[in-house]
């Protein structure tokens, strides 16, 4: 049983449906109220993971970049290597989000951080989501997989 991708597969896992039934119905709760949803896929994969994250980076990823911790994050280094100048740098870009996202006023529509990045709020309308990767770039979130790319989806 393949359990890299499961919700890819032939309408998803029964979890996978319950999760999504959840995020759907929290995200209409929100908009009920006036607060915007965010939502965003962490793809960014640093130089000195490579090696490990083939298949594109791993679940809480984003934890030593949106906390800007990627010299102090026991994630921040592999057996070959340590964060380099591109990552640091990314990290700055993405914990400038994440203070946006802290600082904004709830009911605030968008929201810009990344160096003038506009990053509007999640509606079925717009279907916009954040993919952070280098450069961060708003997608549609219909076009971003239920997880690690794996080889046979077009990974690496």
């Amino acid at each position: 049983m393949d359990l890299r991708d499961p919700c890819a597969r032939d309408g998803g896992h029964e979890l996978c449906r319950i999760l999504r039934r959840r995020a759907d119905h929290g995200q209409t709760r929100r908009s009920r109220t006036g607060a915007g949803t965010w939502l965003y896929q962490f793809a960014y994969v640093p130089q000195f993971r490579k090696t490990e994250w083939k298949n594109g980076a791993i679940h809480s990823a984003e934890l030593m970049f949106t906390f800007h911790s990627i010299d102090t994050s026991s994630w921040s280094q592999s057996a070959s290597r340590k964060a380099d100048d591109a990552d640091r740098a990314f990290a700055k870009k993405v914990n400038s989000c994440w203070i946006a996202f802290y600082k904004m006023d709830p009911h605030a529509k968008s929201l810009s951080c990344a160096d003038g990045l506009v990053w509007p709020a999640y509606t079925e309308a717009n279907d916009e989501a954040m993919q952070f990767k280098d450069p961060p770039q708003l997608v549609k979130s219909k076009t971003i997989p239920n997880g690690p790319m794996s080889p046979a989806r077009g990974g690496s």
